[in-house]
C-alpha cells in the first residue's frame, strides 16, 4: 500500500463459470487477508464514475494488480489483527461481512489507477440486504 496505510483485511470469494451447465457455480474462497484501506464512499467520487459505482457504500484501496474485480463477494473484513471484525458504521460489527447472514457485500465496480509510483486499485463495495425486520 504505497499511499494509504492499511486499516483492514479483506477475504473474498468468487464464482466460476461452468461450461457444462452454462451457469455460474456458487462462490468459493478466492483471496484471504488482503490488506486494504477502507472508508465510506464520498459524494465527489460519484461525479466521474459510471452508474455501477452509485450502488457502492464503501471504497477499499488495495495494491495495484490485486485479483479482486467486479462481482467478487467480500466474505469478511477484519482489522489488521485478522481476528477483530471491522466495525464500519455498525456497532459490534453488525452488518459487516460475515457477521450478518442476511447481508451480501459485493464489489460493484473497480478502478485501476495509472501505473507509477502511487498505483492502486479502488474497489467500490455495495451492501445488499436480503431480509429486513419483522413487523407485526
Amino acid at each position: 500500500m504505497p499511499v494509504l496505510l492499511p486499516n483492514a483485511l479483506l477475504t473474498t470469494a468468487r464464482g466460476s463459470f461452468n461450461p457444462l451447465t452454462f451457469a455460474t457455480n456458487p462462490p468459493t474462497p478466492h483471496l484471504t487477508n488482503v490488506e486494504c484501506y477502507i472508508e465510506p464512499t464520498k459524494a465527489p467520487a460519484f461525479r466521474v464514475l459510471p452508474d455501477a459505482a452509485l450502488a457502492s457504500t464503501y471504497m477499499a484501496t488495495v495494491d495495484t494488480g490485486t485479483d479482486i474485480a467486479f462481482g467478487d463477494i467480500i466474505v469478511t473484513i477484519t482489522l489488521e489483527d485478522g481476528v477483530t471484525p471491522w466495525p464500519g458504521d455498525y456497532p459490534q460489527g453488525g452488518g459487516a461481512p460475515g457477521s450478518d447472514p442476511t447481508s451480501l457485500w459485493v464489489v460493484v465496480y473497480h478502478l485501476e489507477s495509472a501505473p507509477g509510483l502511487f498505483a492502486s486499485r479502488m474497489l467500490y463495495l455495495g451492501r445488499y440486504t436480503g431480509q429486513g425486520p419483522l413487523h407485526i
